[in-house]
């Protein structure tokens, strides 16, 4: 398992790209698996299971929606992206 924390530089808003699976030199043999974004006053947990993104956000408890955490960019900030085998 590789993690991965996003470092941003003040003020900075730029959206990530989601990363592409199986990169020599970075995550080699490995696939991006779950994201831990931030939005206003709550954590929100993203997981990915046979290439759909599911959304276990903590404002909503025991709910679970299919959202790509890249296309929501504009209401929270990606901090931790998880790769495993």
């Amino acid at each position: 398992m590789t993690l991965v924390k996003v470092e941003r530089t003040a003020g900075s808003v730029t959206p990530l790209v989601e990363p592409a699976d199986n990169v020599a030199g970075c995550w080699p043999q490995q696939h991006l698996s779950a994201v831990l974004a931030h939005r206003p006053g709550h954590w929100v947990t993203y997981r990915k299971v046979a290439r759909q993104w599911y959304c276990l956000d903590s404002g909503r408890p025991n709910t679970i929606t299919r959202a790509n955490p890249f296309a929501h960019q504009n209401m929270q900030t990606i901090e931790l992206l998880v790769f495993k085998e």
